[in-house]
């Protein structure tokens, strides 16, 4: 029986880990990709499409923290996935269906409030399952595959989809009713685990978290204004737009690299100090080749994107060591604050861009990598000198 039991988690923690976000990402953005185009197509201006994101952030940010209150409460995770990938599947039909901003905006509303119950949720039963010692590891693995269901899914889109919306709506809609099934034995079985201070290995202290909060902030705030970085390829370093694009591709290769070296890195280390290592690595790098083009741009700009992204998986993993009662809450408030980090970046930065220049952008980068150097390097010192 017990033989089982492992096969069982075994199996569990590959579905959710790997192909969860890597099938349910690449679904995801198949769907806000066929939206921008087909709101465009509508004849709608570009603040209304961005209406959209706004909408889905907010709902979704409000969502975790709810969700993740409850979820604590009556320990049942899995119901949340299978509500959340349900009705982000219905989501998918309607926009499908809808021709007007209204009815648009209500669903991108219900799309945020579907992905505030599902992810959330998901991300806090991968921490539940994650042996401490490969914690960090582990949601850097999942991070990393969400990220490259989101390639897969533009692949899929550019070579398939391209005007053709409808279609592109449907094998979304049908991929998230997939996933729905697949997760009702987890909406069965899975519970949450209790309290048990006999096998808790650490402590999250108020510090701790707080400085998390502070780097998923800046992970929001910075991943959010990729389409500002490729304005600065093209326009600052001199790129052009197919450079630009190639450019990007790898700083995207590069950046995926460094997150899952910084995450396996964590285990060994501790989060604050391989956090320390890739944006110290980042920055000097981008100091140094700042004025150069092509390959060169591309590896610094790929470490220091790197260093940020990386913030998505740890500052989840350093949950894990909070009460079970409270992981779901503290994970809900993480998502909150990166998407109201989200929100803020591409205002902030973009009227900085047209304000200063090109230039201010990697400055800003630079500034805010800075700011988590030195409050990671407060936080290690000052474990250092409790007794």
């Amino acid at each position: 029986m017990s033989s089982r039991r492992t096969a069982y988690s075994i199996i569990l923690v590959i579905w959710i880990v790997a192909f969860i976000p890597l099938i349910g990402n690449c679904a995801q953005i198949l769907s806000n990709t066929a939206l921008t185009f087909k709101a465009r197509e509508l004849g709608f201006a570009a603040l209304l499409i961005g209406s959209f994101t706004s909408a889905f952030m907010i709902t979704r940010g409000i969502l975790a923290v709810i969700t993740g209150y409850i979820g604590d409460k009556i320990r049942r995770r899995g119901v949340f996935a299978l509500i959340g990938f349900t009705l982000n599947a219905l989501v998918s039909i309607g926009y499908a269906l809808s021709t007007n901003w209204y009815h648009i905006i209500v669903l991108c509303f219900i799309n945020g409030v579907a992905s505030g119950i599902l992810w959330p949720s998901i991300q806090t039963i991968v921490i539940e399952v994650s042996p401490r010692k490969w914690r960090s590891s582990i949601m850097s693995v999942y991070f990393s595959l969400g990220t490259l269901g989101g390639v897969v899914s533009y692949s899929i889109y550019a070579l398939f989809y391209a005007r053709k919306y409808f279609d592109a709506f449907l094998l979304s809609s049908a991929i998230l009713g997939f996933l729905s099934i697949s997760v009702i034995p987890l909406a069965k079985h899975y519970y949450a685990p209790a309290d048990n201070k006999k096998k808790r290995t650490g402590t999250l202290s108020l510090i701790e978290f707080t400085i998390a909060l502070t780097a998923m902030f800046s992970a929001g705030f910075i991943t959010s204004t990729k389409s500002l970085l490729l304005l600065y390829l093209r326009e600052f370093a001199l790129l052009g737009e197919k450079g630009a694009a190639n450019t990007m591709f790898t700083i995207t290769l590069l950046s995926f690299l460094t997150s899952l070296g910084i995450g396996f890195l964590a285990d060994k280390i501790g989060w604050t100090l391989s956090s320390i290592v890739g944006f110290s690595i980042g920055s000097i790098l981008t100091i140094l080749m700042e004025t150069s083009k092509g390959l060169l741009l591309a590896l610094a700009l790929g470490v220091l994107l790197g260093a940020v992204g990386a913030m998505f998986p740890l500052t989840r993993a350093v949950v894990g060591k909070a009460k079970a009662s409270r992981r779901g809450l503290l994970i809900g408030l993480v998502n909150f604050v990166g998407n109201i980090g989200s929100v803020l970046g591409p205002l902030i930065l973009g009227f900085l861009y047209d304000t200063i220049g090109p230039f201010s952008l990697t400055q800003a980068y630079l500034i805010i990598a800075l700011i988590l150097i030195t409050l990671f390097t407060i936080f290690e010192l000052s474990k250092r000198k409790r007794p």
